[in-house]
């Protein structure tokens, strides 16, 4: 009698191979799509900043009689929970960084410098945006000279 065909434990061996070659391939292919996607929300995050940032020093008013920065609203978050920071800093000095509020018309932020004890006007203002989304928490920097 001639042997024709497989026989079951044959078949039973090759599906089992193919299954698990599979699931290594799409594991590693969920992997890429991950890291990709975070990539791409890193990379709009960054966008977003500094669309905002440029914007902020284009349009923020310093008044150093009161210490009060006024920073314009974020048009578009693009979906980002949206936070900012802002302190006054004089050349040589650490800054130190206030929570700033937000109300109708953009932000407000209280910014002083310190000399000798004495409140003088702030020579460099810092502005620090913090951007979340999907659990990952961006943070970016700005300084200027009002």
């Amino acid at each position: 009698m001639v042997k024709r065909g497989f026989s079951l434990i044959e078949i039973l061996v090759a599906l089992a191979l193919f299954g698990l070659l599979s699931a290594l391939t799409f594991s590693s292919l969920l992997g890429l799509f991950r890291t990709n996607r975070l990539s791409n929300l890193e990379a709009e995050a960054a966008l977003v900043a500094k669309g905002y940032l440029e914007q902020a020093v284009r349009n923020a008013t310093y008044s150093p009689a009161n210490g009060t920065l006024q920073l314009p609203s974020l048009n578009d978050s693009r979906g980002f929970q949206v936070s900012l920071a802002a302190g006054g800093r004089l050349p040589g000095n650490d800054v130190s960084l206030s929570s700033c509020t937000q109300n109708p018309s953009g932000w407000s932020c209280t910014v002083s410098c310190q000399k000798n004890g004495t409140s003088v006007p702030c020579p460099l203002v810092t502005v620090q945006l913090t951007l979340t989304r999907g659990g990952r928490t961006q943070v970016f920097y700005r300084e200027w000279s009002p």
